[in-house]
């Protein structure tokens, strides 16, 4: 899975226009674990991470990105301790770093097709706050 990921990067630089130089990831709860072992890759041009109730541990000390990370209230697919362990890494690399927790939310609140645990209100301010952080970085 890996390989397949990094070459779908690589084949995005390769498109279009040379100017075209790093690229920004946002990953819902699997995908957010992989966007963040993408983000931690000392060889990828990663300039910006966006998570959606994922956390991953590890070293981020080749990372070059930004990290914004949105967390269900209520979740049992992130352990608050993998997400303590996530934040105190990124702090030591001296990355970019700002989280939001959504009062009420489970996993999946930003996906219309889970719509039990589908939170409207959650999910629009957290894509706000995604295209605010993308536009920053």
């Amino acid at each position: 899975m890996y390989r397949y990921l990094i070459s779908n990067i690589e084949d995005l630089l390769s498109v279009g226009d040379s100017w075209v130089r790093t690229v920004d990831l946002v990953g819902f709860s699997m995908g957010g674990h992989w966007a963040v072992w993408l983000s931690q890759q000392p060889d990828l041009p990663v300039r910006s991470t966006v998570l959606y109730y994922a956390a991953r541990a590890g070293s981020y000390a080749h990372s070059k990105a930004s990290f914004l990370a949105h967390f269900a209230e209520n979740d049992p697919w992130v352990s608050k301790t993998v997400r303590r362990n996530m934040e105190r890494a990124i702090s030591s690399a001296g990355c970019a770093y700002q989280s939001f927790d959504y009062p009420e939310t489970s996993h999946w609140f930003a996906e219309t097709d889970r719509p039990e645990e589908y939170d409207a209100g959650s999910a629009e301010l957290a894509f706000q706050r995604t295209v605010a952080h993308l536009a920053s970085s």
